[in-house]
């Protein structure tokens, strides 16, 4: 029998191939991930997994691995002899140039990742005679180094890759200018780049917000924001970045429980304009003393999917709300704060809550990945690929507690409809992911992130892709996004098109779909701000997390703001950035940014740069300011239920109905989504539904459209509308045929009959019956056409006989017809061709 069967499959196989299909291969092994380069322990995750080995299975299982002194290009075995690392670059230790991590002139970290790639700032370069090490004098030290050197660690790469212009084409504020005097070098140090405009050789393609990953499909109206890209750009951010969201389906069972409201008193902060011996850390007491009343929420997440997870997640909230409040007030969640945040939020009425996230997914790699949430998710085996990483993780604690807020009965506290959320350094780039995948945040702060964050990972200043999915951050991520390290074409591993040529640049990075602007985007129309700190003094400033490409991520993603009726980030022509003019010695990445400690808050998406270095501190009293606009709004709400009916012949369906908000007159209405939303459209201004193409209908008895409307600030909650399609409108058919002649060779004619429905519904199983012209009967007869759909057609062809007459000659003729539940039909005299 087994044979019979083997023999029966074979004969399958061998008549696909003779019929051309493809034959799929079986699923291709997995690569055993205790050998070399991997060296992970064999068996599954346990308690004493490091970091490196579960990162190391991540890129086994991938069929990944990481480039050495044997891969083209190859990474140098020792960073000394490495020709890629920065010009102006010097181990911070020189005696253990391997050991430490290097430094420049300006004390930034320098630093080689697995994949080859250092840390570089374009903020300055070598005056012409600095080298690696000295340039070769013996012994090198940091003053010789310095002595020969103008500044930083520019290797050619810095700012490379990112467009100066926005998704519309229009030049970004305060693009990149080339002064005279010291300019980056190319690619390889050896093209001087002088000219104004002159960009560094083998920038990458940038992304395009309003083109769909097709390359062809272009977005130009908000509706096809909301139904294209928008859907596009959150699966592809969830797919090559942060892992999904994770599923209803094996989320777990949260037991909420609140404590005891207890009170106390709190000074307020303020912010101040510049920093001084009065205003050292950008805040400053408002000398009031404000009473709160506060409790915590402790959510119990059930283990029951997998009872054997090591460490049981939790979610814990402290929060301190006003004492004075009489109903629910706006409420800031602080990503790894504390309720001490309300020291910010008091002057204006608001709450704040600490949200301790680590209780929830630790912050480290190794055997936390199969622990917590994520083990528990996936009941103690190693992470997969797209599975979330730990942003996406705290970003669902913040979606959590929304949840909770909701539920809360006590009558002062948090209003789940207003809630703002802020996240420093790593848990600004949780901020986010946060704000992106749910879009009940009204207002965001992903203070400080860095690439993974605000910062663009295309741009090549400070830390990089190569960082953020090395050994120490990976976890972060979800770990698809390694595909996107090293070199885009390599051999030994082999990476790239078949025949490519090997080269350290460009990077893979090139190919990856989304960035922090389209991260950003999928916040649209709620509000977002963006910071960063100085990059000096030396070693302790802000230059790591590239305040310029945070800077830069507003600019690019604004116009997703303009085309849904809000401001993006706004930005006076006139303003004079911190680089522009300038040598390149002054510290500040190419371009730079705004002005320090000025607050830019009129757009959406607001921006603020401080002179404190790397924390969020001066920006808390101007976010509270910024979100205030937002969450003091009243929301213009759409009258719930509507229903319409489709008319007979009207182009107009109906005028949506609503309440204003407290901005002003609800107007900027939009499609969403809904079976009906390809069919319909609705003007912005008034709220009218109209069908302009009934082709798109598709004969159903009703359609949906959920629909957003706005007062200027906030949007409304989304609502559904009903369009009723009645019987009699559906089927109203009026079937109008029309007949071209081609007399052909032989003297018979041909007919090319267009039958269009000029009625309100479908015509189904239409059929020809009869074609007559003059005295003769044409064929074939019958004929089954398709359905047709109102203003649409459907064609045939009719051969006639020479004996329906001569040319020239008029004759009758005569097309009948059927559908179903109903005929059609009529005469008209013809010209014989």
């Amino acid at each position: 029998m087994k044979g019979k069967q083997s023999r029966t499959m074979w004969v399958a196989a061998a008549l696909l191939l003779i019929l051309g299909y493809p034959i799929v291969a079986a699923a291709q092994r997995t690569p055993d991930c205790s050998v070399a380069p991997w060296n992970v322990p064999t068996g599954n995750a346990t308690a004493a997994t490091t970091a490196a080995q579960d990162q190391q299975h991540m890129l086994c299982i991938q069929g990944l691995r990481q480039p050495d002194a044997a891969s083209n290009p190859s990474v140098s075995a020792t960073r000394v002899g490495d020709p890629h690392a920065p010009v102006n670059a010097w181990p911070g230790t020189v005696a253990s140039p391997e050991a430490s991590n290097w430094t420049d002139a300006l004390g930034h970290v320098v630093v080689r990742w697995g994949w080859g790639l250092w840390t570089t700032y374009d903020d300055s370069q070598s005056g012409g005679t600095a080298n690696v090490l000295c340039n070769g004098t013996s012994p090198c030290t940091p003053a010789l180094e310095k002595s020969t050197s103008t500044g930083g660690s520019m290797s050619g790469y810095g700012d490379y890759g990112l467009s100066e212009t926005t998704s519309n084409g229009q030049p970004i504020v305060g693009a990149r200018p080339y002064p005279t005097g010291n300019a980056p070098l190319g690619p390889g140090g050896t093209t001087i780049c002088t000219s104004p405009g002159c960009l560094a050789t083998g920038s990458y393609t940038p992304i395009d917000i309003f083109t769909m990953k097709d390359g062809v499909t272009k977005i130009t109206k908000s509706k096809d924001w909301w139904l294209k890209r928008r859907p596009e750009l959150m699966e592809l951010v969830q797919k090559e970045m942060y892992g999904y969201k994770i599923p209803d389906s094996v989320a777990p069972a949260i037991t909420w429980t609140i404590g005891g409201v207890t009170t106390g008193t709190q000074t307020g902060t303020i912010g101040c304009i510049t920093s001084g011996t009065t205003c050292p850390g950008g805040t400053i007491t408002d000398g009031k003393t404000y009473a709160y009343r506060a409790k915590t929420y402790t959510g119990t997440v059930s283990i029951d999917r997998y009872p054997a997870v090591r460490n049981r997640p939790s979610i814990t909230v402290n929060c301190r709300f006003p004492a004075n409040a009489t109903g629910k007030v706006p409420v800031f969640i602080g990503i790894g704060g504390a309720n001490t945040l309300f020291q910010y939020t008091a002057p204006l009425g608001y709450g704040a809550c600490g949200y301790s996230q680590t209780a929830l997914q630790a912050d480290a790699g190794g055997a936390a990945t199969t622990s917590y949430l994520s083990g528990l998710i996936n009941q103690g085996n190693w992470r997969q690929p797209t599975d979330a990483g730990t942003l996406q993780i705290w970003a669902w604690g913040v979606s959590r507690i929304i949840d909770e807020f909701g539920s809360d009965p006590d009558p002062i506290g948090p209003d789940p409809d207003k809630v703002a959320v802020e996240g420093h350094s790593r848990n600004g780039k949780a901020t986010l992911v946060a704000a992106a995948m749910d879009d009940r945040v009204v207002a965001a702060l992903p203070s400080c992130g860095g690439a993974g964050g605000a910062a663009p990972i295309r741009r090549h200043f400070g830390e990089s892709i190569e960082s953020i999915v090395g050994s120490g951050e990976y976890y972060w991520m979800d770990g698809y996004l390694m595909n996107y390290a090293g070199p885009a074409c390599q051999t030994n591993p082999s990476v790239g098109k078949p025949g490519c040529t090997p080269a350290f640049f460009p990077r893979k990075v090139q190919e990856l779909d989304v960035d922090a602007p389209e991260v950003m985007s999928l916040v649209a129309p709620r509000a977002i701000m963006t910071n960063g700190g100085t990059d000096t003094p030396n070693g302790g400033g802000d230059a790591w997390q590239d305040p310029r490409g945070m800077y830069l991520s507003g600019a690019v993603s604004g116009p997703v703001w303009q085309l849904l009726g809000w401001p993006g980030q706004v930005i006076p022509a006139d303003t004079i950035f911190t680089s522009n003019p300038t040598s390149y010695t002054n510290g500040e990445s190419i371009g730079g940014t705004p002005p320090f400690n000025t607050a830019f808050i009129d757009g959406t998406v607001g921006w603020r740069r401080h002179s404190q270095g790397h924390t969020d501190v001066p920006e808390w009293p101007v976010f509270v300011t910024f979100a205030s606009k937002y969450l003091n709004d009243v929301r213009p709400v759409i009258t719930a239920g509507q229903v319409f009916t489709l008319p007979a012949s009207s182009s107009v369906v109906g005028e949506v109905k609503g309440t204003d908000g407290g901005g002003g007159h609800i107007t900027n209405w939009q499609i969403k989504g809904g079976d009906g939303a390809y069919a319909f459209d609705i003007d912005s201004a008034t709220g009218q539904i109209t069908v302009a193409d009934r082709t798109k209908l598709n004969g159903a008895s009703s359609y949906v459209l959920t629909l957003m409307a706005s007062d200027g600030i906030l949007p409304a909650h989304d609502t559904t509308v009903t369009i009723n399609a009645p019987a009699a409108v559906v089927g109203t058919i009026q079937l109008i045929t029309t007949t071209s002649l081609l007399r052909q060779i032989d003297g018979s004619y041909l007919a090319t009959v267009t039958v269009k429905n000029m009625g309100t519904g479908t015509a189904k199983d239409v059929a020809l019956t009869s074609s007559v012209l003059g005295a003769a009967s044409g064929t074939p007869i019958a004929q089954a056409l398709i359905s047709i759909p109102p203003a649409g057609i459907a064609v045939a062809t009719v051969i006639f006989p020479a004996s329906a007459g001569n040319s020239g000659a008029a004759v009758i003729q005569k097309i009948m017809g059927t559908y179903t539940g109903g005929a059609f039909g009529g005469s008209s005299r013809a010209i014989l061709p």
